[in-house]
């Protein structure tokens, strides 16, 4: 299975288009689960992968660490901003029980995505999170730990409001780079549209759809939301439309990274086989 390849400028490589969003692992007792999830996306041929401290509970990093390590093969974008939860047990416990019933219905999975939809804000998020110096290098530090490597390939301020990406704040990202601790810096929203100023090189959003128009600047873009989102509307990808999401973003969005995530292996493999056919 071959998947197109596109450019990172930031980084002066390039990887297969298709990136795996790792919103969906969790470590402690779910890490059997979840490393297989991160072992079959290596076996279909991805190689970015998008993590960050809240995702999985909180332990998503450690699972990509286990996995992974300090690989040089892969690209590997984690973030700061929306804080580390403490791990809760109740959480994996929870998530265990409640993922045959979303593994079983594609209906109330879609519900679920849509209620999600609904509560969150048209724009960037409100909430202002900690973008000092020192969190961020906290938070970076942390990462690295679980990550189990000495630097990450893009470092991404998580969910910032336009009135966190100041000079300063792009100067502590920067700094990061500067120490050897990230290779580029910028910034991740759920939102859809371009960056409301110049933060960094690399700017990841929700995926519009036909509502892209493209850009001319020299930021590398990189999406996500496409399986859930049907230009710009919440609408989950079925088995029948797969291939042509795949072929909308290849036409639209020929120099970005697509992020997809799943939950089983099955799924995963569904959606390579559909990215695969733009090759």
């Amino acid at each position: 299975m071959t998947l197109r390849a596109v450019e990172l400028r930031p980084l002066g490589r390039t990887v297969p288009f298709l990136g795996f969003g790792c919103g969906t692992l969790s470590g402690r007792g779910s890490l059997a689960r979840s490393a297989r999830l991160v072992e079959t996306a290596l076996e279909l041929g991805v190689r970015y992968f998008d993590v960050a401290p809240s995702y999985g509970g909180g332990t998503a990093e450690e699972v990509l660490g286990h996995v992974i390590g300090d690989s040089q093969e892969v690209v590997i974008a984690t973030k700061h901003g929306i804080p580390r939860p403490p791990y809760r047990p109740i959480y994996e416990r929870v998530r265990r029980l409640a993922k045959p019933i979303l593994d079983g219905s594609q209906s109330f999975r879609h519900l679920v995505r849509r209620v999600r939809s609904q509560a969150r804000p048209s724009g960037l998020l409100a909430e202002r999170h900690d973008f000092s110096a020192t969190a961020i290098r906290q938070s970076l530090d942390t990462s690295l730990r679980l990550l189990r490597r000495s630097s990450v390939d893009v470092f991404l301020a998580h969910e910032p409001v336009p009135e966190d990406l100041t000079p300063e704040t792009a100067q502590h990202f920067a700094d990061a780079v500067k120490d050897g601790l990230a290779r580029c810096y910028g910034a991740a929203v759920g939102a859809m549209g371009e960056s409301p100023v110049v933060f960094g090189n690399v700017w990841q959003s929700g995926w519009p759809g036909c509502l892209w128009s493209g850009s001319g600047s020299d930021v590398m873009h990189v999406f996500h939301g496409a399986l859930r989102y049907r230009d710009g509307v919440p609408c989950l990808a079925t088995d029948a439309d797969l291939e042509w999401r795949m072929r909308q973003f290849a036409a639209l969005a020929p120099a970005s990274v697509l992020i997809v995530s799943a939950s089983t292996p099955h799924r995963l493999r569904q959606i390579a086989k559909a990215a695969a056919l733009d090759a």
